[in-house]
């Protein structure tokens, strides 16, 4: 069929398409890799709790994310990622009491490793009528399992290094087959833990429940699946091998699904549901497909897609010498591109391509709809666009102006070639990202795509130092000879006031700004003792910084190659370890702990039994405060002497606000009103909150002038001011 815009459901797909790729994601980072000749993630419904390969893919901001759980026939989606309100995309669990109801014999449960918990998690297993379900694969494993494989520099070792990587997943879940009257029993597990269950049935249908406590009793109800299938060409029967598969069930259209397909054959291979599926396929560079509408049984279905009118565009990109532009980006803009569906527009894959040059400087775009488009040709800095006609099989072929060519050779101390380096060009103050070509010996590199100027080349080679030069590039070729530098280590033990917490020793050159890198930093370790560097020999101020900002001490100190021992002894300097209470006197976990000395503040959360600990701060007058929820503490004035103290705070709900800012000129400022006063009565009536202050100034903007009890210092004082104003900003407080 011919590639063209969606009529019939165009303003379901407008709200499709985002929550497309919410569903893709959740794929990506949660679910399990099905039996596709795809090689992308399958949807969080496709063989769910099979005993596969799991993918592993979840990020560092994976519990920040939105977590879509399947739960049956509605979606619920969360953003915490623990357990929600019944329903859900694809399958429905729900939690029953601890140790719930009727006594049945649990399956034999399937250990995966020698390694076993004491903890258990069982549940029942039932079908979309609620029957149960005998000989289902209910899998456990560990919802906050997000290591990944460690890359590896070559192929082989990157194989053998996923493989490792799916037994250490695999090692870590267990599973059990639910028995013939559905329950099932999963022992085996670590009680601290929480665990994701999948559940998969012989006869088909899927279920999956996240974030499931050791303990729980849950219902796992599985939904029904097919396998829907088929095949992308060309008019002319040639397979289109990359593409984007889209479908969505009539009775459930806030539940789309998709995958993106990578095939030799164009065919491919995904797990729906039953019933009237809408489907229909995108193509970069050709545009979207009409949608195919189809009742799919319980037996599967096929769809197949034909785009019609499509041309190729392949060629080469050389430069004014004709050598070959390896990594050289060819865009093409259809000149009518304002004329693409809003579904385009949403997915960003309408008639517009991008293909990156090979070795050889060769590019290709298999699948490009008839027309005339904008070609932009770009390598580095450098770029150059022209308008071209596209029809049938064609053959352009693009030279470059790859601007200037810098080679750097990187040789050690005694002239030794030296490979593993990193460089950062930079222009300006920021960093380019010219195009790197392969390494032909050792110690060469080779950058092409920069534009001519002066530019300032950081390089760090393993063991060495990081190293700057300035260098002025022309256009042509450029050589530039770059001496790896011995490094320079400092090392040696923090004392002062007790054990340190929260502090960095920073290298500072002398009469230079510090590079800002992890090699001029380190973190002081529990003991006081540090290792920063390497660094370039040379004159350096080493400081002592509390809480990422505050110095605390400096010292200059000439740094020579190999290891330089300095101890940091500081005088005039305070830890506090501090004990947080509630007010029934329960220690106050998470309270936040903010102590103020002169202009710096210091802020510290207390732990599970309500300790904070704050290091290195300057001895001497300072204020002190914590607050958790809806209470905070009063607040404090101390003397601090050098050495550890200990003090205790106790929380207690606000009883009247404290001053923070008086603004110059402002009604509060004339009536004496000043920073930290504690004013706890307005006009007569008491002040207990900001929200009441609020409503007291708010009745009385008819009053010529009230009355206010302010509290500075431990002395009560009487102000007067006028009614229905103030001039300055105030917090929760409690005297």
């Amino acid at each position: 069929m011919a590639a063209s815009r969606p009529n019939t459901v165009n303003l379901a797909l407008l709200a499709v398409t985002i929550l497309s790729l919410m569903v893709a994601a959740y794929a990506l980072l949660v679910g399990p890799p099905g039996s596709s000749r795809s090689n992308a993630a399958r949807p969080a419904c496709s063989n769910a709790g099979r005993d596969e390969v799991l993918s592993g893919r979840g990020g560092p901001d994976y519990e920040s994310r939105p977590t879509r759980e399947t739960h049956g026939e509605q979606a619920v989606t969360r953003q915490d990622g623990g357990p929600g309100d019944p329903g859900s995309s694809q399958a429905e669990g729900h939690r029953q009491p601890t140790g719930s109801t009727e006594s049945r014999k649990p399956a034999e449960v399937a250990v995966a490793t020698s390694e076993t918990g004491k903890g258990t998690i069982s549940g029942l297993v039932i079908d979309g009528e609620g029957r149960a379900v005998e000989g289902a694969l209910v899998v456990a494993r560990p919802t906050d399992q997000r290591e990944q494989p460690r890359s590896q520099p070559d192929f082989e070792s990157e194989l053998a290094e996923l493989e490792r990587h799916i037994q250490r997943l695999r090692s870590q879940q267990r599973s059990a087959t639910s028995g013939v009257d559905g329950r099932f029993v999963i022992a085996g597990l670590h009680d601290a833990v929480a665990y994701d269950l999948s559940a998969a049935a012989p006869g088909g249908g899927a279920a999956r429940l996240v974030r499931v406590a050791c303990g729980d009793d849950v219902t796992l109800l599985l939904s029904r699946e097919c396998l829907l299938r088929g095949k992308v060409t060309r008019q002319d029967g040639t397979p289109i091998t990359r593409y984007r598969l889209l479908w969505m069930r009539a009775d459930l259209p806030n539940e789309p699904g998709g995958e993106r397909v990578v095939s030799g054959d164009g065919r491919y291979e995904v797990r729906v549901r039953p019933g009237r599926q809408t489907i229909w396929v995108m193509v970069e560079g050709a545009g979207v497909s009409d949608p195919v509408e189809l009742d799919v049984p319980p037996a599967g279905a096929e769809a197949n897609f034909t785009f019609a009118g499509l041309a190729t565009l392949s060629g080469r990109v050389t430069d004014s010498l004709q050598n070959p532009l390896p990594e050289a980006v060819v865009r093409l803009t259809p000149l009518d591109e304002d004329d693409k569906s809003e579904v385009e527009a949403l997915e960003g894959m309408g008639r517009g391509a991008v293909a990156r040059c090979d070795s050889l400087g060769r590019y290709r775009f298999e699948a490009v709809a008839h027309g005339r488009y904008q070609i932009t040709i770009s390598l580095g800095a450098r770029s150059e666009t022209r308008e071209i006609e596209v029809s049938g099989h064609g053959t352009q072929d693009f030279s470059l102006n790859a601007g200037a060519r810098v080679t750097l050779k990187f040789r050690s101390p005694r002239g030794e070639a030296v490979t593993d380096v990193s460089v950062v060009f930079e222009r300006r103050g920021r960093a380019e990202r010219p195009t790197a070509l392969p390494a032909e010996e050792p110690g060469v590199r080779v950058y092409i795509g920069l534009e001519p100027g002066d530019y300032s080349i950081r390089y760090f080679a393993r063991g060495g130092a990081w190293a700057r030069y300035e260098a002025k590039v022309i256009d042509g070729d450029n050589l530039f000879n770059l001496d790896i530098a011995e490094a320079a280590f400092v090392q040696g033990k923090v004392s002062g006031a007790g054990t340190p917490a929260d502090l960095t020793v920073r290298l500072k050159p002398e009469g230079g700004k510090a590079e800002n890198n992890q090699h001029y930093s380190a973190v002081v370790k529990a003991d006081g003792t540090y290792r920063c560097g390497p660094a370039l020999p040379g004159n350096y101020v080493l400081e002592l910084v509390a809480q990422g900002r505050v110095v605390v001490y400096s010292a200059s100190l000439r740094l020579g190659a190999g290891d330089n021992d300095q101890d940091v002894a500081v005088r005039d300097v305070a830890s506090v370890s501090l004990r947080v209470q509630l007010p029934d006197g329960k220690p106050a976990p998470g309270a936040r702990v903010t102590l103020t000395s002169g202009r710096n503040t210091f802020n510290a959360r207390c732990d599970e039994r309500g300790l904070a600990r704050l290091s290195y701060v300057p001895a001497g007058e300072c204020r002190i405060v914590a607050e958790a929820g809806g209470h905070r503490s009063r607040e404090h004035g101390l003397t601090l002497r050098s050495g550890e103290s200990d003090f205790a705070l106790e929380l207690k709900a606000p009883n009247c606000v404290r001053v923070t800012k008086v603004d110059k000129g402002s009604e509060a400022e004339k009536a004496g009103l000043q920073v930290n006063d504690l004013l706890f009565n307005y006009n007569g009536r008491d002040v207990t909150d900001r929200k009441s202050l609020d409503a007291l100034i708010k009745e009385a903007r008819n009053l010529e002038s009230v009355t206010l009890s302010v509290d500075r210092g431990g002395r009560v004082m009487a102000l007067t001011i006028k009614g229905g104003a103030f001039g300055g900003s105030y917090t929760d407080a409690v005297r």
